[in-house]
């Protein structure tokens, strides 16, 4: 800023607010310096000031004028042509090219993504120590258990510990489900399911569809998660403390050769794994801080079995390794109250 009270508007526009208020009081101080360097008496310096003062109020009012405009080009024709009722794909369109427009003034992208918006400062979570490490130094392979028992599902979990229940997943599903085509009709037929972007999409197809393919995602929708709570029942060995009512995943492998393991980003305190067909390879890293005290656990999830894990200790990686076969495994999330 100089004297004469000219506003560099269009810099300040692509800039953040914090950064655009440092920069105008670091300037406004310069100008102060600057008036009083060169002598200039009070009532001058008020003169330079309310030039400063117009051409901000003329920026402002500009600024109005340009969303007022906005809203009569583009919103009004769309509620127009919704209250009729011959909208179609238009409005979709609309917001589409508006937030693409927006993107230079405002990264909405990171809030889109992000799962939380505001964070609370009172709250606390436990984290892991060096001393937690202990829990999983001597964790070669995951237990598998064949007697359902509540109680001692629940000790497993309250220690950290992963755990297996042979044919877990038996008599779980609400739906009838043979094959993976059949399940991803299922899924695009449905009238929620079909309308949710999912999170966490991964995938080794791209613009061709392929019989040899495998897939993950993430029903992090709130709706989306409960809708697709209807395929499955809550297994009757859970202890009562595990509530499941956090997002779910889906893992699909058909006729595919896969070698590298692909991470399941979990972020329930507890997540449950259903392997409804097939089986399926999975590989527990330990988190950083106990990476230097705990070794890879890797172990085979065969057909109806169900896998336990905690987000405390480990992080889950599993294998798509169905050659001249099919797997179909549900994650559900959940929470100890």
């Amino acid at each position: 800023m100089n004297p004469s009270g000219k506003l560099r508007g269009k810099q300040y526009g692509r800039k953040n607010l914090l950064t655009h208020v440092t920069e105008f009081n670091k300037e406004l101080q310069n100008c102060l310096n600057l008036c009083n360097a060169k002598g200039y008496e009070e009532s001058e310096i008020r003169g330079y000031l309310e030039n400063f003062i117009n051409d901000i109020r003329l920026h402002r009012w500009k600024l109005r004028v340009r969303v007022v405009a906005l809203f009569a080009v583009l919103i009004l024709p769309t509620v127009v042509l919704i209250k009729c009722g011959i909208s179609g794909g238009y409005e979709n369109w609309l917001t589409r090219n508006l937030l693409i427009s927006v993107l230079p003034y405002w990264n909405w992208p990171s809030i889109y993504d992000s799962r939380c918006l505001m964070d609370n400062p009172k709250y606390t979570t436990f984290s892991l120590s060096v001393q937690d490490c202990e829990m999983c130094e001597d964790y070669s392979s995951i237990q598998r258990l064949a007697i359902f028992e509540k109680i001692q599902v629940g000790s497993y979990l309250t220690h950290e510990l992963p755990l297996i229940i042979s044919n877990g997943s038996l008599n779980v599903l609400r739906k009838n489900i043979s094959s993976v085509r059949e399940f991803a009709k299922e899924v695009m037929m449905h009238d929620i399911l079909s309308i949710y972007h999912p999170c966490g999409f991964s995938s080794n197809l791209r613009e061709q569809l392929s019989s040899k393919f495998y897939a993950h995602w993430e029903n992090c929708a709130p709706l989306a998660a409960k809708e697709f709570r209807l395929f499955y029942s809550r297994p009757p060995f859970l202890p009562a403390m595990l509530q499941l009512d956090g997002s779910n995943w889906v893992m699909l492998c058909s006729d595919f050769d896969g070698t590298v393991p692909k991470r399941i980003q979990i972020y329930s305190s507890v997540t449950m794994f259903m392997v409804i067909k097939g089986n399926m390879k999975i590989a527990l890293t330990p988190k950083y801080t106990c990476k230097h005290s705990c070794r890879n656990v890797t172990q085979t999830l065969e057909n109806n079995d169900l896998f336990l894990i905690t987000d405390f200790v480990w992080d889950m990686y599993y294998i798509p390794n169905c050659s001249q076969d099919e797997t179909i495994v549900f994650g559900v999330g959940g929470r100890f109250e």
